[in-house]
């Protein structure tokens, strides 16, 4: 339900990034079925990138598009939130200047910040975050933060982690081990 925030917690290996990637659709069971329900109705597996958002270290950005290319092809894809323009996202991730700069030009610690902003400027009702804060510094940490605890009371955010700075704010706690 919304409003509902799920820290996925566990030791390294111990298959945190790998249940997201199962829930998110971006990898296929081995064995058995993932089903995707909004309340009682059943929502097929193809359909259900139209109802979250998904930000992770290890997704790759089309390096060679800009950062406004980039930010105006994935709110084509995906709703942006309500009042929110691409600008406001530039002037909030602090990347005014760099609209026309190729990502290939950014450091990782800039594109993990571009795939959260992505994520959580969504307008969907369902928020999965893989180590949010890899490659940032303290200033995005905190970032990240203000924006997440943001959105926690209107969105379903699941976040698998180690660091127990990104789940503050998270009202449940999943235990893999």
């Amino acid at each position: 339900n919304s409003g509902n925030s799920y820290a996925v917690l566990g030791p390294n290996g111990i298959g945190k990034s790998t249940l997201l990637k199962l829930l998110t659709g971006f990898m296929a069971p081995t064995d058995g079925r993932v089903y995707y329900l909004d309340g009682t109705k059943d929502i097929d597996a193809i359909s259900w990138y139209n109802h979250i958002a998904f930000a992770a270290p290890y997704m790759d950005l089309f390096e060679d598009l800009s950062l406004k290319e980039t930010l105006d092809i994935h709110f084509k894809l995906k709703p942006i939130r309500p009042s929110t323009t691409i600008a406001q996202i530039i002037s909030d991730l602090g990347f005014e200047g760099k609209e026309n700069q190729q990502l290939k030009f950014f450091s990782s610690g800039m594109k993990q910040k571009l795939k959260l902003a992505m994520a959580l400027f969504s307008n969907l009702p369902i928020i999965f975050l893989d180590e949010p804060s890899t490659n940032l510094d303290q200033k995005a940490r905190d970032w990240y933060l203000d924006i997440v605890k943001a959105v926690a009371d209107e969105k379903l955010l699941i976040i698998a982690t180690n660091d127990k700075n990104d789940i503050s704010f998270c009202k449940n706690m999943i235990n893999l081990s």
